[in-house]
């Protein structure tokens, strides 16, 4: 072999898919726990902020398809939904955000006694505290820029009622 194919062949033990045996997984789950219930206060206020608004960002897009898609039919409309709602997910797995979901396998570092009950309650209440800020965040730049009228109001509040149009049509 040349130097150049030896040059483009891949380490195969750098590069993992992080396909893992239950006991791999677990193991893996616990040292993330370990790393998450250590971290400080303002890096996980921080970035649970974050998680909260891209979670309510992917629900702005799905709540828009939902209500623009009436022509298509409801599992299409449902569908399309539910695939923009992952862009919210996405954001906050490809940012490294902390939403509070996946903050609950801190319970395997503590069922093996790595971290404290303190520790997990601690990050749990930090990361669920953030992402409601992180989300409410997201509802007020959507109202101060007036985005609920977008669509002739069609997502948003009519001026006979309090109520959202969502609501009121079933959806």
């Amino acid at each position: 072999m040349n130097e150049t194919q030896n040059n483009q062949k891949v380490n195969h033990a750098e590069f993992s898919l992080d396909s893992l045996m239950p006991a791999e997984i677990a193991n893996k789950a616990e040292s993330i726990g370990i790393k998450k219930a250590h971290m400080d206060t303002l890096t996980i206020f921080v970035l649970a902020i974050l998680a909260g608004a891209f979670v309510a960002i992917g629900s702005m897009f799905a709540t828009t398809v939902w209500a623009g898609g009436s022509a298509l039919p409801f599992g299409v409309n449902r569908l399309l939904g539910g695939l923009v709602f992952c862009v919210g997910l996405i954001l906050v797995a490809v940012a490294g955000a902390e939403l509070f979901t996946g903050n609950i396998l801190i319970v395997m570092a503590c069922a093996n006694k790595k971290v404290t009950v303190k520790q997990v309650l601690r990050n749990w209440f930090i990361v669920y505290i953030g992402n409601f800020v992180g989300a409410l965040g997201t509802v007020a730049i959507m109202l101060l820029t007036k985005q609920y009228l977008f669509g002739k109001g069609l997502i948003g509040f009519t001026k006979n009622s309090a109520k959202p149009r969502l609501f009121r049509s079933g959806m």
